[in-house]
Order: C-alpha cells, then sequence, then structure tokens
C-alpha cells in the first residue's frame, strides 16, 4: 500500500496543520487546540484534520503507565486503526540513523520505563512534533541523541 504522506501537498498540509498546534499545553486525554491535549491525542487531532483517521476516541491510559505495565497501550490503539505499517523497530537493532529511516508522516513511538508510552509524528527527516509534560506540543529533533535513543517503532500511516 502507498504511504498516505507521499503526497508533496499533504506533507505540506501536516506542515501547516502541525504548526497551529505549536504551544498547546499538555493535559492527559485533551484534545482540544490551544487548550490542552497529550501525544497520542495531538497525533489523531492532525491525522483526522488531514483526512488520515474519522474517529478518535481517547483511550483510558494511566500517566505512568510505560513504567509498570507488561504492554504497551499506545501500540494497541495505533495497531487497532489498521492504517499504519511498522517500518522499524529498535528489538535488535543496533545503532540506527532514525531520521534516515523516516519521511514526513510517520508516528515514531518511543519507550519510556517497560514499554512504548510517547509518540510524535515526524514533519521531515528530522523534524518531529510532539506533546510532553511541561513544555506542552513543540518541535523537537530526531538527531537529538536523547530523543533518537528513546525511539523504539516507527510506523507509516497509509492509504485507504
Amino acid at each position: 500500500m502507498k504511504p498516505y504522506f507521499s503526497n508533496p501537498d499533504r506533507c505540506e498540509a501536516l506542515r501547516r496543520e502541525a504548526a497551529t498546534w505549536v504551544g498547546t499545553p499538555f493535559l492527559p486525554r485533551g484534545c482540544n487546540k490551544g487548550r490542552g491535549v497529550d501525544c497520542i491525542s495531538l497525533c489523531a487531532m492532525i491525522y483526522m484534520a488531514l483526512g488520515l483517521i474519522t474517529v478518535y476516541r481517547p483511550p483510558a491510559y494511566s500517566m505512568d503507565g510505560g513504567s509498570h505495565l507488561d504492554e504497551s497501550q499506545l501500540e494497541r490503539e495505533i495497531n487497532y486503526t489498521e492504517r499504519f505499517s511498522k517500518v522499524w523497530t529498535r528489538e535488535g537493532a543496533g545503532r540506527v540513523d532514525v531520521p534516515a529511516l523516516t519521511m514526513a508522516g510517520d508516528l515514531v513511538v518511543s519507550k519510556l520505563g517497560r514499554v512504548t508510552h510517547h509518540t510524535g509524528i515526524v514533519l521531515s527527516g528530522e523534524e518531529l512534533i510532539h506533546a510532553v509534560d511541561g513544555p506542552g506540543v513543540y518541535k523537537a529533533y530526531l538527531r537529538d541523541p536523547a530523543l533518537a535513543r528513546k525511539v523504539h517503532t516507527i510506523y507509516r500511516p497509509l492509504e485507504a
């Protein structure tokens, strides 16, 4: 299947939509631009605005789920949509150049504690948008070693 963001117009729309979320405060299970959003809801709201998904129900989760769960609630939600293909996972991989593996629109999932528990969307090969407790929504860079070493899985959105 074809990647959803293989079209340059969709990539530009992704960058424009993402920019409208920058500065939104972090709020667990929040879904409101400018008022509050969490990492998974940010990604879902951006994907909805661009027509990739049509329905999103914020999942019930605990903020510290990554430190005590045996299964990732986040990846269960991603796999439920059936619109994403797993491109890469760190399991068994050595050092890798994460930005070289990504394309615009990819969903990058990071491990926090025992399981994956954080996500963001790639805006370009190096730039990512995500929502973090404290700073809220901001753009980060996958070349930042602190961020790159936490990346566990990369999912690619697909055409329907």
